[in-house]
């Protein structure tokens, strides 16, 4: 249960970073990989995130460029 609440953390915070559009490419592509990686302990704990990372990560992409 701790271990899903840090992941969680984790990954909320390496969102919302790129949500304020201060990441590099890499950082974007860690936070996909712990959104893809993360197997859920039950049906009942959550199991989003990884669609809204890689949009983010496109939409941060295209300001990058």
């Amino acid at each position: 249960m701790i271990m899903i609440r840090f992941v969680l953390f984790i990954a909320s915070l390496i969102l919302s970073t790129i949500v304020s559009g201060q990441t590099s490419s890499q950082e974007d592509k860690k936070a996909i990989e712990l959104f893809a990686t993360f197997k859920p302990e039950t049906e009942f704990h959550p199991n989003w995130g990884l669609d809204n990372a890689k949009k983010l990560s496109l939409e941060c992409e295209s300001k990058r460029n």
